[in-house]
């Protein structure tokens, strides 16, 4: 599948694709909680104390109750040698509310309690580049598989005001079609449409912008094993 994704834009900008809450509180007397909410398609990178990698323990047994067919991805990496809490959210991902997981540190001892949420929202950000072409064009890949959910999936339209161009998403099947060119005009601009329960596919692209040749598609109420479990490319990376 091709990505949606050129190297000028992973070398220039990182692209916020979900949204991430901290909350810290007691759990108990040894365990801070920190509260993480994630989308479909997404990746986080959480700092953690700059402590040699062995000195981490990470509890995650709990994730195999919710996603059997290990999609989603938490490790604990070092980044410029420093130590991070990496998860990856594939868009096949299953969704789910406050899972948790353990962070534990055995000198000092110190423990981090994760509630890890993930919403079934899928960010598309539109116009990644001022070279605009097809891999710039938006974040996802040309073709993804969406498993069932509980609550209907929502497709987010985000302009990133990179592309210079007022875009307007030509959307069939399970995505309806933008209204007007006034919801992506500028920088931060979204239009957001919520996918029926009962839609099995959908494609878009630029009105203003491609052509049909250009879609892209999102499959919904996926079942199929071997299609959830196919790789995506790269995920967009939280950043400032």
């Amino acid at each position: 599948m091709t990505g949606g994704w050129g190297n000028s834009l992973r070398l220039k900008v990182f692209i916020i694709t979900f949204s991430l809450f901290f909350s810290f509180f007691s759990w108990s007397q040894d365990c801070e909680v920190v509260r993480l909410e994630a989308t479909l398609g997404s990746q986080i990178q959480w700092p953690l104390p700059k402590l040699p990698l062995n000195a981490f323990e990470l509890e995650d047994s709990s994730l195999a109750s919710v996603d059997p067919l290990g999609l989603i991805e938490i490790k604990i990496e070092s980044l410029s040698d420093s130590p991070i809490l990496k998860a990856i959210v594939p868009y096949s991902a299953p969704s789910f509310s406050d899972l948790p997981l353990i962070i534990k540190v055995g000198n000092p001892q110190k423990s981090w309690c994760l509630s890890f949420s993930v919403r079934p929202i899928i960010n598309v950000y539109v116009g990644l580049s001022e070279d605009w072409n097809y891999d710039t064009a938006f974040s996802t890949p040309e073709e993804i598989f969406v498993q069932p959910h509980s609550q209907n999936v929502k497709i987010r339209f985000i302009n990133t005001g990179l592309s210079g161009k007022v875009h307007r998403i030509h959307g069939e099947g399970g995505i309806q079609h933008s209204p007007s060119d006034s919801l992506l005009s500028q920088r931060g601009d979204f239009y957001e449409t919520e996918v029926l329960a009962t839609a099995t596919k959908g494609n878009y692209y630029c009105h203003n912008n491609q052509s049909s040749m250009d879609r892209r598609w999102i499959n919904f109420n996926v079942t199929d094993s071997s299609l959830l479990q196919m790789n995506e490319g790269e995920y967009p990376l939280v950043g400032d």
